[in-house]
């Protein structure tokens, strides 16, 4: 669902085409929303660390969770980094 969505922002924007005002906002705010997620539960994890740092389950919790959020993060900002690369009718390669 993230990536559709985040190819449909980059198409917008590699095509050079302007579209309605609206669909451009609908697009920029599901990438907010994609990015959101992940930061989210890394808030939540921090917010619990000082309470539940003896507990196993959590700190097991961090070990799996907070790498994967930052992995999306990071998978997110190395693909707006490609658009400007992209050809004018390429889609990026993910």
């Amino acid at each position: 669902m993230a990536q559709n969505m985040l190819l449909n922002v980059v198409e917008l924007i590699a095509t050079c085409h302007l579209r309605k005002g609206d669909e451009i906002v609908n697009e920029t705010q599901k990438l907010a929303h994609d990015l959101r997620q992940p930061l989210t539960i890394l808030r939540s994890f921090f917010r619990q660390l000082e309470e539940k740092r003896d507990d196993p389950v959590f700190l097991e919790d961090v070990r799996t969770y907070i790498p994967e959020a930052l992995n999306r993060i990071e998978d997110i900002a190395t693909q707006l980094e490609q658009i400007p690369s992209q050809g004018k009718h390429e889609r990026p390669g993910w």
